[in-house]
């Protein structure tokens, strides 16, 4: 299929060049990759989505996204990002994307609802990590609703920059997936705070598998191992009585069937941090 030019409305500025893939960063501006998530914020459906990405060699002909990163700063100082979904934003599609190394290694820190709507993670994201990004990036990053829960108590709050949680790494949890070790209302509260990303999913990631548990940091693409989501364990499953915050591995859970917590850590711990972000699809 032979790659196409942006929209007729757009600048000649604004054209997206087709992508090559290649072991190295690609080097496109972010003005052209809004360009790209506004295209995507006019189609109707997914599989419009996915044509249009294939036009520009951003997905194969099998709708799986390529192993493609993009600059972000020509020095360097921030890691690159690559294409990891294509969620519904006001009412259209857009461009999501995570780093592809870690922008920190820091703590949680929960504030005082305990959430990671109230972290000062989340608030150093959205603050100062944010004000450090390029002007052209910064400018065309979507504000996004971002569900959370603490302590069984729902959360919700407009972030440009947040965390997975990890239902949007592993996808829908199944009925019963704690056995007795959790609150009845643990798999709802955890399918609530997000859908799996298009990434995982084509890499195979998910509640019953091998790679599943909280598996998948080698699937971002790096070799971290130990990564933050914004999910907490359960009430009551903590044994130091602290709240814990779910970190991603590469390896395998310890043992099959109901996740026994090990892959936790109090707010406090140092992680890695690999930040989410959505651009623009509308003007």
């Amino acid at each position: 299929m032979e790659p196409k030019a942006m929209g007729a409305q757009s600048s000649s500025t604004d054209v997206m060049e087709p992508v090559t893939e290649t072991s190295g960063a690609v080097d496109r501006s972010w003005t052209e990759l809004r360009a790209l998530s506004k295209e995507l914020g006019t189609k109707t459906s997914i599989d419009e989505c996915k044509e249009t990405l294939e036009h520009y060699g951003v997905m194969d002909d099998e709708g799986n996204f390529k192993n493609i990163s993009f600059t972000v700063t020509k020095d360097w100082s921030i890691p690159n990002a690559r294409i990891v979904d294509i969620p519904e934003v006001n009412g259209g599609y857009a461009l999501t994307f995570i780093f592809s190394e870690p922008v920190a290694w820091r703590g949680i820190e929960d504030g005082e609802t305990g959430s990671w709507n109230d972290s000062s993670l989340c608030t150093w994201l959205n603050g100062a990590f944010f004000e450090s990004l390029p002007d052209e990036l910064s400018s065309n990053i979507a504000t996004t609703e971002v569900i959370s829960y603490s302590n069984g108590q729902r959360y919700s709050d407009q972030e440009r920059l947040w965390l997975l949680s990890i239902t949007q790494i592993e996808g829908t949890l199944p009925e019963g997936y704690f056995g007795t070790s959790a609150p009845a209302d643990s798999v709802a509260n955890y399918n609530d705070e997000g859908a799996q990303l298009e990434w995982f999913h084509q890499e195979g990631i998910s509640p019953e598998n091998e790679l599943g548990g909280l598996g998948g940091a080698d699937k971002i693409g790096s070799s971290v191992s130990g990564y933050w989501t914004r999910s907490q364990i359960p009430p009551g499953t903590a044994v130091d009585g602290k709240l814990h915050f779910l970190v991603v591995d590469s390896t395998d859970r310890a043992t099959p069937g109901p996740v026994d917590f090990t892959n936790a850590s109090d707010s406090t711990s140092e992680h890695a941090v690999f930040p989410r972000f959505t651009l623009k699809n509308t003007n």
